[in-house]
């Protein structure tokens, strides 16, 4: 799986960006495309650690996407952005130019340019790099099966959030938003759409495939996402819980300070839960985030109640008492974070509370 990113690695080109995308198949909804870039060392690391068994996003169950991908979106060592093409976009320039242009989009979405693409299936027109496409790259390229799952998770996530809002009318006909198909062509699907005709902003496609129902969409409007880690500043999608959007800001910046992360949303037995786990030199953080859209109702601290506190203390000694060092130093930091992963909310604020409480008593070490 590392052989393609080898050979670029020994030219001495260093980012290599794999690119694939998802809904290039289906009859209903957007190309969405993705771009990931691995660090040497993160893609070595995550080979033969927690990313061993990534393949194709096709070969994997949806819990395997859903876990892979919140790894791939909070290790550190990557980069990643991706791009979509609307229908309206599918049935002006015809699918595959609309699948170009997502990619295109996707590569573009990066903070710094790759060096060279790796690109699944044919080539592919338009990109402003330098590519090699590899047919059945997804399951023979580490970067490009990455980028198969960014795609395909995201694509997932925008289908069901229409099927929430009611935008594919699956309470009236059930199945019609092909939220269980991403869209594909299954017998629901389609005769759901001979009922609905043109109904929702992501409506049925018309170019290169045959319109189900003969009505052409209206949606309009190109649409881009950028999903990037190891930016200062996080734009983050947007169906991420907002909690986890606060953890993943907070971590980032409590990296940029200097402590290194050792874990996040740690369980300790069947009751405690610790947010992030840091070090600090030779110290031990315990770090509780509290994520809120304003301070309409006070600042985020004021959570830490005396009941969370005790709740922390436990799990923090269970996670003590379970290393070979159990007199290691260590403290209490809360992490405020003030804003909204939607997109166009202004840049959250983020503070940072070092030895924010003390352990409680009845936990305190012999």
């Amino acid at each position: 799986m590392l052989r393609y990113e080898q050979e670029c690695w020994a030219r001495g080109r260093s980012r290599i960006a794999g690119v694939d995308e998802a809904g290039r198949g289906p009859l209903a909804g957007p190309v969405v495309a993705a771009a990931f870039v691995f660090s040497r060392e993160a893609a070595e690391t995550g080979f033969s650690g927690c990313l061993a068994n990534l393949n194709d996003s096709k070969q994997l169950t949806e819990s395997s996407r859903d876990h892979f991908f919140s790894i791939l979106t909070r290790i550190d060592g990557v980069q990643f952005g991706v791009g979509i093409s609307t229908v309206a976009e599918i049935d002006r320039f015809n699918i595959l130019q609309a699948t170009y242009l997502a990619m295109r989009r996707a590569v573009e979405a990066l903070p710094v340019p790759p060096d060279h693409i790796l690109v699944d299936g044919r080539p592919v027109l338009g990109l402003p790099v330098m590519s090699t496409a590899i047919v059945k790259g997804d399951s023979l390229s580490f970067s490009i099966a990455a980028a198969s799952v960014i795609a395909k998770v995201t694509r997932d996530h925008m289908m069901r959030a229409l099927a929430v809002r009611g935008v594919w009318h699956g309470a009236t006909y059930p199945g019609v938003a092909g939220v269980r198909t991403g869209g594909c062509a299954s017998p629901n699907l389609q005769a759901g759409a001979r009922c609905l005709g043109d109904s929702s902003a992501f409506a049925w496609r018309v170019s290169g495939r045959g319109d189900p129902v003969g009505n052409r969409s209206g949606a309009g409007g190109a649409a881009m996402i950028f999903f990037g880690r190891r930016r200062s500043a996080v734009a983050p999608p947007e169906h991420l819980e907002t909690g986890k959007w606060g953890e993943a800001i907070a971590a980032q910046m409590l990296q940029h300070k200097g402590l290194k992360r050792l874990g996040e949303r740690v369980r300790i037995g069947t009751r405690d839960e610790i947010d992030l786990v840091m070090r600090d030199g030779e110290q031990l953080v315990f770090v509780e985030v509290k994520t809120r859209s304003s301070e309409a109702f006070g600042r985020p601290l004021s959570a830490v109640d005396r009941k969370k506190r005790h709740t922390l203390s436990r799990g923090a000694i269970r996670y003590i008492k379970k290393l070979k060092n159990p007199r290691v130093s260590f403290r209490f930091d809360v992490v405020e974070v003030i804003g909204s992963p939607a997109s166009g909310s202004p840049p959250p604020q983020i503070r940072h509370i070092p030895n924010a409480f003390s352990l409680d008593r009845r936990y305190m070490l012999p």
